[in-house]
């Protein structure tokens, strides 16, 4: 019984598997972007969701 409390313990402590397609243009999610990177929007595990800079064309642009 102890054993089956551990086993479920470990389970839920456990980070749960992200799958690629939840990132932008096959991003990747990851903490920091890399060199050549631009966060684009945030992931489900709430990393960065990191797109080579070569295939955003249009800035983002903020309306006061």
């Amino acid at each position: 019984m102890k054993s089956f409390f551990l086993f479920l313990a470990i389970l839920l402590a456990m980070e749960p598997v992200v799958s690629v397609t939840d990132c932008w243009l096959n991003g990747q999610c990851r903490l920091v972007c890399k060199n050549g990177e631009d966060s684009v929007t945030s992931c489900s595990n709430r990393k960065r969701c990191c797109v080579l800079s070569r295939y955003l064309t249009i800035q983002p642009v903020t309306i006061d």
